[in-house]
Formats: structure tokens, C-alpha cells, sequence
């Protein structure tokens, strides 16, 4: 994949919103790969199997040796590294240890309904108030539909300075959803919650709480 710029309408969207979205930034046959390899990982610690509902239900945490996996490496396309360079600036970032959380979420019966609680950001402000000094990531392994348990986020809501206009533009929800291999670069400090998988197999994404750039990471150290 060779590098290329984010697309004027892009950047503007992530000035105005908040996040961008990049369809295929890595390869789709990595991000199924890795899917094998989770499926492999709930079967052989949690007794789950791909080809038995039945076994399916919420673990606990998260999948441990898919963080690690190396093979996640294959995320860092050149592609990717061009989203990082015009959202974050050349220079400024090293490439991550890994993804961060490899997140599943299970079907369960009931309701799709908006979760009312829950609603957070990971970063503190205070770094990020006059730009981004990193980013909140989500990376898909596997194909999540609407409904499908992807994470919500609130639109327009790290520039939020009134009750429900920022600069003229209205706080919505997004439902991130996506094929394997696309990826969401949302503002550190972006409103999010988790929400509730309403679709018909589990929901498979890596979540990077905070890509922070060099700068970030020193403010974020002297905070601590």
C-alpha cells in the first residue's frame, strides 16, 4: 500500500467531528488472519468454538496473546503511518508497541438500545486542549455491522463548549462500523462508550486508548 495524504474532506472532518475514517488501511487478509488466531486463542483459553454457538458467551477482560501477537505488526502500513504524519505531524510519533485492547464482544438477545451510561474518554484534557498530542484508535479484525457491538462514539464532542452546538455543529452519535482491515483515528480525548452487540457473530476490533505522540507522552508522565 503506498502512502498517500488524508483527502482535504478528511482533515476538515477531523477538525470538525472529531475523527476519521480509513477504509482498508491494512490489509483485509492480515485482519482475517488474526481473526483465525482469536478464534484459536477463545477456543484453546475459553473453551469457545467458532462453529458452536452454544459455547459462545462474555469473557472476562480481554484476549491476552492477541495483544501480544506479533503478527499485528502488519497493521502499520504505510498508509497508516500517513494518517498518524498529517493528523499528528512527521516526526512526532514512534510506531506502537501494539494495538491495545483486543476487544470482543459476543451477540447477546434483546434490544439494540443507546446506552445512557458508560460514557467516557480516556485521556485527560489537559495535554490536548490546544491540538491533539495523540489518538484513540480502533482497528478492525473482523467485519462489524450496525448493531454489532462497535463502539460508539460522540461526534463533535472533543471541541465541545456549549450544551449541544460546537461551532455550529451538532453532537450526534456514531456507531463505528467497518470491514476488516479499516481503522477509526478519533481526537484523544473523544466521548465514547461501549455498546451492546445486537448482530449475529462477535465483534472482533483492536482499541488503542492512547497513541500518544512523544510530546503527549512526556505531559501525560508529568501528570502521573
Amino acid at each position: 500500500m503506498a502512502s498517500r495524504p488524508l483527502p482535504p474532506a478528511d482533515l476538515q472532518r477531523f477538525e470538525r467531528d472529531g475523527y476519521v475514517v480509513a477504509r482498508q488501511a491494512f490489509p483485509a487478509a492480515d485482519a482475517l488472519a488474526m481473526e483465525e488466531r482469536w478464534w484459536r486463542e477463545l477456543r484453546d483459553t475459553h473453551g469457545i468454538r467458532r462453529d458452536d454457538r452454544s459455547s459462545w458467551r462474555a469473557i472476562p477482560g480481554n484476549l491476552k496473546a492477541a495483544k501480544r501477537d506479533p503478527a499485528h505488526a502488519a497493521i502499520l502500513t504505510e498508509t497508516v503511518r500517513g494518517v498518524f504524519d498529517d493528523l499528528l505531524g512527521p516526526g512526532t510519533w514512534s510506531p506502537p508497541k501494539d494495538w491495545g485492547l483486543a476487544a470482543v464482544t459476543f451477540p447477546a438477545p434483546g434490544r439494540w438500545e443507546l446506552p445512557t451510561h458508560f460514557w467516557h474518554s480516556d485521556n485527560p484534557c489537559e495535554p490536548h486542549l490546544d491540538r491533539p498530542r495523540g489518538l484513540f484508535v480502533v482497528s478492525f479484525i473482523g467485519p462489524v455491522a450496525p448493531r454489532g457491538g462497535g463502539t460508539l462514539i460522540l461526534s463533535g464532542s472533543p471541541f465541545m463548549d456549549r450544551e449541544t452546538l460546537v461551532e455550529g455543529v451538532p453532537l450526534r452519535v456514531v456507531e463505528l462500523t467497518g470491514e476488516p482491515g479499516d481503522m477509526v483515528f478519533c481526537h484523544p480525548i473523544m466521548v465514547h462508550c461501549g455498546a451492546p452487540n445486537r448482530g449475529v457473530r462477535p465483534r472482533f476490533t483492536r482499541i488503542k486508548q492512547q497513541f500518544l505522540t512523544h510530546e503527549g507522552r512526556a505531559q501525560f508522565r508529568a501528570m502521573i
